[in-house]
């Protein structure tokens, strides 16, 4: 199994087809291709299956990467709903427990309309650190 790329990038090589369909500007064959194989990498976190640990306050990468020609837009997703559209890659900083869930990458090439996606739960590696203790039924904090 070849290596995907590891930041989404991707080249297309191939050698003349004769009697291919071709642009009539550019002469190249028309048709594309993917994406295939699309997989969700890190950099530096624990993973275990489809689930990556983090721990706390810490930054994580996502990159989604993808064979597909031409290259593919993309779009990501937190626990079903659209983060945002075109990066290759989304940052999550400070990690909390609100972030924790899923992530899905979903490539989608802009000549075949064919689209494909890869998700990865992530979740924090520890616990929490505890919360701040409740202050005093005056409201201001106890001094020593």
């Amino acid at each position: 199994m070849e290596a995907l790329p590891k930041r989404g990038g991707s080249r297309c090589q191939g050698q003349p087809i004769p009697d291919a369909p071709r642009d009539a500007e550019s002469g190249e064959i028309s048709h594309g291709v993917g994406p295939e194989h699309v997989a969700i990498l890190q950099d530096s976190t624990t993973r275990t299956g489809c689930t990556i640990k983090v721990d706390f306050n810490t930054s994580l990468t996502l990159w989604c990467a993808s064979r597909s020609c031409p290259e593919p837009e993309y779009v990501w997703a937190f626990n079903g709903r659209a983060l945002k559209d075109g990066q290759d890659h989304i940052n999550i900083s400070s990690m909390t427990a609100a972030q924790e869930g899923t992530y899905t990458c979903i490539a989608k090439n802009p000549k075949t309309l064919l689209s494909g996606s890869a998700s990865v739960v992530v979740k924090l590696s520890g616990e929490s650190p505890p919360a701040r203790p409740p202050l005093p039924p005056d409201g201001r904090p106890v001094g020593l």
